[in-house]
């Protein structure tokens, strides 16, 4: 359940989004997401960075005061992925 609804909403965005704006999004609880953002982050389904520097809109920063990190779903394959076998 909780990784799967961060995963679809993390899709349906398309860019980055705070922890706190998942849990609303999803009405899991904030420390539900941050777990499963923690994991996810850990194999590398999901890119973390300064929420500063890739939220442009002051508002949605201004909002909560914690907001350190923003997240967004990792397109790269992984290596094993690639590797196809014949």
């Amino acid at each position: 359940m909780g990784q799967e609804e961060v995963k679809r909403e993390l899709k349906k965005s398309d860019g980055w989004l705070l922890s706190h704006e998942i849990a609303g999004r999803t009405g899991q609880s904030l420390t539900s997401v941050q777990a499963a953002l923690r994991r996810m982050v850990k194999w590398g389904d999901v890119r973390r960075k300064n929420a500063a520097e890739v939220i442009k809109d002051s508002s949605r920063l201004a909002k909560k005061c914690f907001a350190g990190f923003a997240y967004k779903l990792n397109n790269e394959k992984k290596n094993d992925e690639k590797i196809k076998i014949k």
